[in-house]
């Protein structure tokens, strides 16, 4: 079951250092033999250093573009781009974050972590076939990177294709166990693809449990949503609930929240309260009754399979 949800997205600092060591940036011989794309000096990698490292503000946008005017052409510019493409996502620009990747890969089409990065875009935006083909470029370019392995397991899963994705999501988690930025990603989305498709219960609950205890707090909503699906499978449904109750203020999780909080008062008994969770996730979430239908017809048997008979 695919979702719409990314959820833990740490790319930025993922990145950061494989993109300028993968393209040779940080080489700072100024040796014949040493490509002029990508030469530089010690004040360049200070000025490339304002960018990555400034704090995540949208300031950081504009002492990036003054870090590109000031790097020679090639990677170090390219990167100084591939940041403050980060940070036009962060803040929402999805159209300045595109353009400023597709500039990237046209300047750099041999680095598996640009690819990448554009890939991630596009996911966020939605455009799952062109980030699909975008993602194929990483993944021929840098097939045993994990954070590329892992983007490949979301479009499955956004697909559809949970067998596939449950493989390539095993894959990621055994390339990413050291690191603690993506981990706790990857253990969140084995968790979700297990629930979906009502597996391995209690190593899906593990996977949760092991990425609530390192995932950063903005992120906790989603893994705690992500538990909750499994309590919900489990027939836990109090602690359904309480994971939910956790989840339905965060604006990109409440209509599923809801929904699923819904269903877990139904089977507690609590129909009238059930029955109007159910509804407000439709009404935020149309698509809740649709992507959350398995749930419905498996753990709550004497509700109507159409989960929007609820609002009427």
């Amino acid at each position: 079951m695919g979702t719409t949800l990314l959820g833990h997205c740490p790319m930025r600092l993922a990145t950061l250092l494989s993109l300028l060591l993968l393209l040779g940036a940080c080489d700072l011989n100024e040796s014949e033999e040493t490509p002029s794309t990508v030469r530089g000096t010690a004040s360049d990698l200070a000025t490339l250093e304002r960018c990555t490292m400034a704090p995540a503000t949208e300031a950081a946008i504009a002492v990036c573009t003054q870090a590109m005017e000031q790097l020679p052409e090639g990677a170090w510019r390219a990167t100084a781009q591939s940041e403050r493409a980060e940070f036009h996502l962060k803040f929402g620009h999805t159209d300045e974050a595109t353009a400023d990747a597709e500039a990237v890969v046209a300047e750099l089409p041999d680095s598996g972590p640009a690819w990448l990065r554009l890939a991630v875009i596009r996911l966020t935006a939605d455009q799952d076939e062109a980030a699909a083909r975008d993602l194929e470029q990483a993944r021929r370019l840098s097939p045993d990177d994990g954070t590329v392995v892992y983007f490949h397991a979301v479009i499955l899963d956004r697909r559809g294709d949970d067998e596939r994705a449950l493989a390539e999501i095993n894959r990621a988690v055994s390339l990413l166990a050291d690191d603690p930025d993506f981990l706790p990603a990857a253990l969140g989305r084995r968790c979700r693809i297990r629930a979906d498709l009502d597996i391995e219960l209690d190593l899906a609950l593990a996977d949760c449990e092991g990425s609530l205890r390192t995932v950063e707090k903005e992120d906790r909503p989603n893994t705690r949503f992500l538990r909750g699906l499994v309590y919900y499978r489990l027939g836990r449904h109090a602690d359904a609930v309480a994971d939910f109750d956790q989840t339905v203020s965060t604006a990109k999780l409440a209509g599923p929240a809801h929904f699923m909080r819904g269903l877990a008062k139904r089977a507690l008994g609590d129909a009238t309260a059930g029955d109007a969770d159910v509804a407000e996730g439709i009404r935020l979430y149309p698509e809740a009754g649709k992507v959350y239908a398995p749930y419905l017809q498996a753990g709550n048997a004497d509700a109507p399979v159409d989960p929007t008979q609820a609002t009427r």
